[in-house]
């Protein structure tokens, strides 16, 4: 319970639950007091509307619409979710296949290619890893003890450093007195991890269009914002507690969603 204070997804909930509060306080006082004709006193001539509407109706056609593009976000949040999942499950196969063909495959001669091919092969996802989080200043501080210190600075002058690690393994594979098909397996996995790496880099670059999204989270706003208007005459005051639960329910959907768009 403690944790709820400080988590930034209580915090993310206020704006909209405030202003639901304020929303659904207005409409019920506004119905208490016209039912009770204080408006009627206060203002005789003027005509005061009954603001409450039924559920059956717009509430409903609005509601199947809101439910559409709340599913068509949650697919297309998955989608990205569970193809940045299946790379990078790759990136961890494709790794540990590589440094078993180099234990199992490399002769004696290539002892110097072995070490620095699963050297190299240890950095490839710490390199992805910083690449896609942009956290670049902290690839130096993971990288050591990994690669040499030449090998290094050769990384850290990159400016695309994920490929310049699969071209030096590339390179040492190459350099290799292995036969022609050994070589063709290590190619195999490179191109693998070469494709796991590019699918990363497509979800960091092509976010979902902006105009969706926001199109999506004001249309939520607005409903939830009217949906005092059509409680009123089923729960009276219970509008307050039972819309700020609903409130609760249905904007927790925004961390989430950004959490599965950038995963």
């Amino acid at each position: 319970m403690t944790g709820i204070l400080t988590s930034r997804i209580a915090r993310g909930l206020l704006p909209p639950l405030g202003n639901v509060l304020l929303s659904s306080c207005a409409v019920c006082y506004y119905e208490t007091l016209l039912a009770d004709g204080v408006l009627a006193r206060i203002i005789p001539d003027a005509a005061w509307p009954d603001l409450a509407v039924s559920p059956s109706g717009p509430f409903s056609i609005s509601t199947f619409a809101l439910s559409l593009l709340l599913v068509f976000r949650t697919n297309s949040s998955y989608n990205r979710w569970s193809e940045a999942n299946a790379a990078w499950s790759s990136i961890v196969t494709d790794c540990c296949q590589l440094g078993r063909l180099a234990v199992q495959r490399l002769p004696e001669e290539d002892a110097c290619v072995q070490r620095a091919l699963r050297r190299w092969l240890c950095a490839f996802p710490v390199a992805v890893m910083c690449y896609v989080r942009e956290e670049e200043g902290a690839l130096q501080g993971l990288l050591q003890g990994v690669l040499l210190p030449h090998e290094q600075q050769l990384l850290l002058r990159s400016s695309m450093r994920p490929q310049t690690v699969l071209q030096v393994i590339g390179s040492l594979v190459g350099r290799s007195s292995l036969p022609g098909d050994a070589k063709g397996r290590f190619d195999e996995h490179l191109k693998s991890l070469q494709g796991a790496f590019q699918s990363c880099e497509k979800l960091l670059r092509t976010p979902l269009p902006l105009s969706y999204s926001r199109h999506t989270s004001r249309f939520l706003v607005t409903w939830l914002t009217a949906l005092p208007f059509c409680s009123w005459q089923v729960v009276g005051w219970a509008t307050v507690p039972v819309d700020l639960i609903l409130v609760g329910a249905a904007a927790v959907w925004r961390p989430m969603f950004g959490s599965w768009l950038t995963p």
